[in-house]
This record gives structure tokens, C-alpha cells and sequence, in this order.
């Protein structure tokens, strides 16, 4: 029996072998592309997913005992301040001495932007035009220039964006980066299911794929053969961010000391939330360990609790930025058991008789009747659920002006318009820590356009003690 044969009788016995019910309409070409696809899917996994969420009821929410976590607060206490002291030290030590790599999810097309690409190369500099991608490559930039290093940085694309991502690179020089000090990896694909967990197919030849979220690049590390390569080289720490968070710290030493110095196993930023219903996931204890709760799955009670004095009982929010140790991530891939999340959907694919349905859009001439109401399952993972499988974690506390400012939506809220004005007003506010005059007007508002290129300084720290104090801004500044 050849192999292909096999993989045919895999599918049969996993109860997907309508996938294969149009193999003979096929063109060559068409059938080897389906066939091809069908080897990328891990049908073991797949079968187990569809099993035990599926088929059967996830564990219940209201099971679960959530309690407020201590987190390193801003350091506003004169033993705070040494201690935010001792964490950059040992933080810059770990640069300094090559500990520490840096990880870029980055799957996501910019499409809810109005963007034909990859989301790193949607270009948000509010003077320089310049993208996500090369933005972040200069705050890497910065630090190589000032521990004398080259901090390794691995990026992860997915199916849809991978060769464009690697183009985008390669035609900017990688941005003044080492080309032999960035590499890309893939995440790992799944198939979208029906509600009976038949796998939905989008043509004839392709099965409707999804990307299997973000908690799946630790599982895409080891099997790119990423954290081998990270333990020859002496890499001890992994600094983890998403590619929506323009203002993301990279590698910032305070954070990575604390991590060190605590001797957590992973540790992320958190920001004050604003209000009770804002969407970040929240930290806590949940059964009496370190975690991250959904917005959406938390308790009308639980969301406006207050404590005494009359603070957010859950009033930390997660901002997707993490540091992971190595070896951590080494022992969750021993056996890899992240819980996969079910998002119900409008999904594109076709039905018995091979004709194609749409989920809800705009009216298009000859399209057949669509769904409005979700016709399909996606499975997702998200990094956070690796949190309760630390030996020990903690959460610290940043500046939400300084470092969060996400990029998600065409229009209103964090979009390419509110990005712009986030980081203009940020940077004058660098000037004016500098002793360097902002003109504004009567509502306090920047009145012109400043950036400042994080290849020059990524912070206000670095960039007061670099700038030159003499220098003017009227209309348009930017600094490089």
C-alpha cells in the first residue's frame, strides 16, 4: 500500500472521507494540490478536537474560581524604584551576554484595514510613512547598536502571508538588520468543521483552513527546530509580542530583569484597564493559578466588581506581550496540551452538491443564497492558556500612553488614524521632557507632526539623554 493510499484510509476512518468526494472531477494539477493540502493536516489532532469539543460539552465556566494576582506595579516608592533599578541591570546584563531572542507573531493579514498584504507592512508612521515591520526592526536596531550584540529575531508568518512576508524583507535589506540573525516560521493550519465536525471545504480542491492562533507557535518553535537552535546559541530568554501593538517595548531590560530576577517562567505586561468593559483580558488567579481571562468570559459581577477602596477588583489587562523562559517552553512541548478555543462563524465552503456558499457580504451579482447566521467551527489556541502550566509567573505593570497603542480597525477606535495621533502625541511629550517647546493649542493638542525613528532612541529615557536640547519644532519634525 503507498502512502497516499494510506492517508486516503486515515480520512476514511477519521469520518472525513467526503473531502475526497469530487477527487475525480479533478484536473491533475487540482487533485495533486488537494492531496497536497490533505498531508499538512494533522487528522490525529483533528479527530480529538472534534471529540472532545464538538461532540461533547467543554468544561463549564461556572466551575472555575477566579481571584484577584499581585502585579508589579509602577514604581512609585523609593524601594520600587530601586527595585525597577536592579531589574534593568540584570535585564541588560541578559542582552548583553546574548540571552535573550525575540519572537514576532505575525499571521495576520491587514485586510480589516483596507490593506492588500501582510498587517506588518501597513505603514503607520505618522512623518516617515514607515511600517510596522520596520518600526519594530528599529527598536531591535537600537538595542543591537547599544549592548554591542545581534539579538536573533524570529518571526511568525502564516500560510497567507509567509512568501510575502519574506519578500517584504528581503526588498528593504531587512530593514539595516543582519539577514543571518532574522528568520520566519509558519504556524500550524487547521481545518474549519461544521457543527456535526465534518470538515468544511472551500472548493473542490481546497479544505477551508484557519490559522490555529497564537498559542500554537510555541508547538511551530520546537517542530521548525527554532528552540534547538536557541539552546545551542545560549538563548535563555524569548521576548514574545504581537504585530498589532505599535508601541511594543522590545526586549525592554526593566521587564526582562524582573522576569529574571523573580525567576518566573513566563511573566507579561499589563496596563491599568480604563473601564470596566474594556476588552483586554484580564489577569487573576483562576483555581489558584496564574492566568489571563477573556473579557467575554468574565461575569457581569465579576467585570464591575470593586474592591474597598474602590478599585477594579480585576483591573489589570493584558497588552500580548510576554517573556518566556526557553527551557519552559521546552518542557510545555513535551507534551504539548494547550485547550483549543471554538469560534462560530460565517464560513465560505460548499455544500453536498459542490455549489458554494457564502457567509454574509454585500450583494454581489450571481452569487448563491448565503448564510447570516455562523455555519461553521474554528479551532483556536491562545498563547495565554500556556500561563498556568509556569512553576511560577507574574504580571508588571506599564504605561498604556507609552507602550500600547494597538492597530486593528479601518476607522474609530485604534486605527491607522488614532495610531498616528497616539504616537505624535507621545513623541511630543519626549520633547517636551527634553525641555523642548511643543507648540499646542487651546485644548492641549499637538499642533504639527512629530515622530521620532526608534533606530534613534525606542523610549523616552533613552531619547532625553541622547537629543540634542536645542533643537526647534514647528510645523513637522522628525527625528532619525
Amino acid at each position: 500500500m503507498d502512502h497516499q493510499t494510506e492517508l486516503f484510509e486515515q480520512i476514511q476512518q477519521t469520518g472525513q472521507g467526503h473531502i475526497l468526494r469530487f477527487r475525480e472531477e479533478l484536473s491533475e494539477s487540482s487533485g495533486e494540490r488537494l492531496v497536497s493540502q490533505i498531508k499538512t493536516v494533522d487528522w490525529t489532532l483533528l479527530a480529538k478536537l472534534i471529540k472532545e469539543y464538538v461532540k461533547s460539552p467543554g468544561p463549564a465556566v461556572a466551575d472555575r474560581k477566579l481571584e484577584p494576582t499581585e502585579v508589579i506595579t509602577l514604581p512609585g516608592t523609593a524601594l520600587g524604584k530601586k527595585r525597577a533599578a536592579e531589574a534593568r541591570q540584570a535585564g541588560e546584563a541578559a542582552l548583553r551576554n546574548g540571552k535573550v531572542a525575540c519572537l514576532l507573531v505575525a499571521g495576520g493579514q491587514a485586510s480589516r484595514l483596507g490593506y492588500d498584504g501582510p498587517k506588518g507592512a501597513f505603514k503607520v508612521g505618522p512623518v516617515s510613512g514607515k511600517s510596522l515591520f520596520q518600526l519594530y526592526a528599529e527598536r531591535i536596531l537600537f538595542l543591537n547598536r547599544r549592548y554591542n550584540i545581534q539579538i536573533p529575531w524570529y518571526i511568525m508568518t502564516s500560510e497567507t502571508n509567509d512568501a510575502q512576508t519574506r519578500d517584504i524583507f528581503a526588498q528593504n535589506q531587512f530593514f539595516g538588520l543582519p539577514e543571518d540573525k532574522v528568520d520566519f516560521f509558519e504556524q500550524m493550519m487547521i481545518p474549519a468543521v461544521d457543527f456535526n465536525g465534518r470538515v468544511l471545504m472551500r472548493a473542490k480542491d481546497t479544505i477551508f483552513m484557519n490559522p490555529a492562533g497564537n498559542g500554537v507557535c510555541i508547538l511551530a518553535l520546537k517542530k521548525s527546530g527554532i528552540l534547538n537552535t536557541m539552546k545551542e546559541q545560549g538563548i535563555e530568554h524569548i521576548f514574545y509580542f504581537q504585530v498589532d501593538n505599535v508601541l511594543a517595548n522590545i526586549a525592554d531590560p526593566v521587564f526582562i530583569g524582573y522576569h529574571i530576577l523573580d525567576e518566573t517562567d513566563v511573566s507579561t505586561k499589563v496596563v491599568a484597564k480604563r473601564y470596566p468593559e474594556e476588552k483586554l483580558g484580564i489577569v487573576g488567579k483562576v483555581n489558584g493559578k496564574f492566568g489571563i481571562i477573556e473579557y467575554t468570559e468574565l461575569s457581569e459581577e465579576q467585570m464591575y466588581a470593586r474592591e474597598i477602596g474602590g478599585s477594579l477588583r480585576f483591573g489589570f489587562g493584558t497588552i500580548g506581550i510576554y517573556v518566556f523562559k526557553r527551557d519552559f517552553l521546552e518542557k510545555v512541548n513535551e507534551d504539548f496540551n494547550l485547550p483549543f478555543h471554538l469560534a462560530r462563524k460565517p464560513i465560505p465552503c460548499l455544500d453536498e452538491s459542490g455549489q458554494e456558499i457564502y457567509p454574509a457580504r454585500p450583494a454581489r451579482p450571481a452569487r448563491p443564497a448565503r448564510p447570516t447566521e455562523p455555519n461553521g467551527i474554528k479551532f483556536e489556541t491562545f498563547i495565554f492558556d500556556v500561563l498556568p502550566q509556569a512553576r511560577k509567573a507574574s504580571a508588571v505593570e506599564v504605561l498604556r500612553e507609552e507602550e500600547y497603542l494597538p492597530l486593528k480597525n479601518k476607522e474609530g477606535e485604534n486605527s491607522p488614524a488614532t495610531v498616528r495621533r497616539g504616537m505624535i502625541s507621545l513623541h511630543a511629550s519626549w520633547l517636551e521632557a527634553a525641555g523642548i517647546k511643543v507648540p499646542r493649542d487651546e485644548n492641549g493638542q499637538v499642533e504639527g507632526v512629530v515622530e521620532i525613528s526608534p533606530a534613534f532612541a525606542p523610549d523616552r529615557e533613552s531619547f532625553v539623554e541622547k537629543v540634542d536640547k536645542s533643537l526647534a519644532f514647528e510645523e513637522r519634525l522628525y527625528i532619525k
